[in-house]
This record gives structure tokens, sequence and C-alpha cells, in this order.
């Protein structure tokens, strides 16, 4: 059997004490000097942190630069050079926050908007919550949320088969019976 010496011990306990000590002291250092300095340091979770936000703006630029190939031409006749550019402005200007609220109140209109067709009453409690959450995602990405926009939409969903596809996707007929719902929300 192998005796254990304790001075070796002991050497071992002082050095990871002294290491400890090192490492405490250093982090309350940074620490402090930053918080004297009026900074932050975030170090590694900073990056992390820093990396996340990069990435999310390279994914906003992506979405514009998709629908830019994909409708450009056509909503920039439709609406205007200035509305397009707008629009482009406000999903570059959203948080990540925001954005992933709206990815929250897309996925509560998509299944509020399932089970309100299911009970078939576009005047219905359940289609009036879906369109409620239908208005709250519109003012996310268009804060200028009117009546009048919002009864456009449900028009544009029903004449064109692109958007259309989005709501038929939970049933069909599911875009006519949002149509008819957003219209009864907006007071028509």
């Amino acid at each position: 059997m192998h005796k254990i010496n304790t001075d070796d011990t002991i050497h071992w306990l002082q050095f990871t004490g002294i290491i400890l000590v090192v490492f405490i002291g250093g982090t309350i250092s940074f620490e402090v000097y930053y918080y004297l300095m009026g900074k932050k340091y975030n170090g590694l979770l900073g990056q992390y942190r820093k990396e996340k936000e990069i990435m999310f703006e390279e994914f906003k630029k992506e979405l514009v630069n998709k629908n830019e190939l994909q409708y450009g031409a056509e909503i920039r006749e439709k609406y205007g050079d200035q509305v397009v550019e707008e629009s482009n402005a406000n999903l570059m200007g959203l948080s990540k926050d925001q954005y992933d609220e709206s990815e929250k109140f897309k996925t509560a209109l998509e299944k509020t908007l399932k089970a309100a067709f299911d009970i078939g009453d576009p005047s219905g409690e359940l289609a009036q919550k879906a369109c409620d959450l239908h208005r709250q995602w519109l003012s996310i990405f268009y804060p200028k949320y009117n009546k009048d926009y919002h009864r456009s939409m449900g028009e544009l969903y029903v004449s064109d088969e692109r958007f259309r596809a989005n709501y038929d996707k939970l049933a069909p007929g599911c875009t006519d019976f949002f149509r008819d719902a957003i219209n009864i929300y907006c007071g028509e």
C-alpha cells in the first residue's frame, strides 16, 4: 500500500488555493476595471451574444433580399418604391425579441384560425380572436396599421394564389373564411 505524503497533499492544496485566488482576483479586477471605465466585460458570453446578433442581422438581410428577388418588381409597381423601402426598413429595424414575438403571433393565429374555421362562424369569438392576433402580427411589420390596410390584406390573401396557399394549407376554404372574418373584425 502506498502511503500518502501529507506534505504533498498540503502543497497541492496550497497550489490549488493560489490558483483559485489568482483566478478570482483576476476576474474581480476585470469587473472593477470595466465598471470604473463605464464598460461591461462580457467575455465569452458577450461574444456569443454578439455572434447571435450578427446572425440575426444577416437573416433579416436575407429575408429582404429574397423578397426583393421574388416579388420586388411586382410590389414596387403595385405599391411604390417608398412603401417597399419603408417595409424593408421596418423589417431591418426589428429586434430579435420582436421577430420572435411575431412568430408566436403567427403560430397562435394559425392554430386559432383553424379552430375557428372548424366551427364555421366568421363572426364567432375564435374567428375574431384570430383576426386580433393577425392585427398584432401585422402591426409588428407595419406600424401604420389601420382597418383599411387589414381589410386589403384579407382581399389580397383571397385574390393571390401565393397568399391563399398560406391559409388554405390549414384547410381548403380557410382563406375565404379568414377574409370574411377580417371584414367583420374591421367593421364591414
